[in-house]
């Protein structure tokens, strides 16, 4: 991992917090289908689906000890519980930065994660130049995305910046970023 501003880092911890604040939800609303292979697990059970999108959550907040495993088999586990409060899990992956993904990458899982899976829940948009999240349940992390360029606050809520255009384009979103 490259070295990160304090700016750079605080967006980077708000990001996975993002994540991890998803994927306790998703634990929470699932947690008595996975309680029955698990009954001693310590609080809400994170099952990814074997889903691209929620593996790569799933393997983004285990390695920044965010969550952790309770059927390891080698490099991979299925199930997860949370290793740290969710109100917490910002400072987690900051202190844990240099084992977690690149930021780009925690991007890239940011934007499939909340594009794909209640973005209207979350107040999240992918499109350029159209104003989203205004009072959103991700405002500090649009904030601080915006601390770094990512995106630009205006009154009526976010917009996103060029910055974002290259993980846009890797998450698919190629027509709506091309131009930029």
């Amino acid at each position: 991992m490259s070295f990160m501003s304090g700016l750079e880092l605080q967006a980077y911890g708000r990001v996975a917090q993002a994540l991890a604040r998803h994927a306790y939800a998703m634990a929470v609303s699932e947690d008595e289908d996975y309680r029955k292979a698990f009954p001693d697990a310590p609080g809400p059970i994170y099952y990814h689906w074997s889903t691209s999108t929620f593996e790569a959550v799933a393997h983004d907040l285990w390695r920044l000890g965010i969550l952790r495993p309770l059927d390891q088999r080698g490099a991979w586990a299925f199930h997860f519980v949370f290793d740290c409060p969710i109100d917490e899990a910002n400072l987690v992956a900051e202190r844990n930065a240099a084992a977690g993904p690149a930021l780009a990458q925690l991007l890239t899982t940011f934007i499939n994660l909340f594009a794909d899976f209640g973005a209207q829940y979350w107040g999240f948009s992918t499109t350029p130049d159209v104003p989203f999240g205004l009072n959103a349940r991700l405002t500090p992390t649009f904030d601080a995305l915006a601390s770094i360029g990512y995106l630009t606050k205006r009154e009526q809520g976010y917009t996103w910046t060029y910055l974002i255009a290259p993980i846009m384009r890797g998450s698919y979103f190629n027509e709506e970023w091309t131009a930029h």
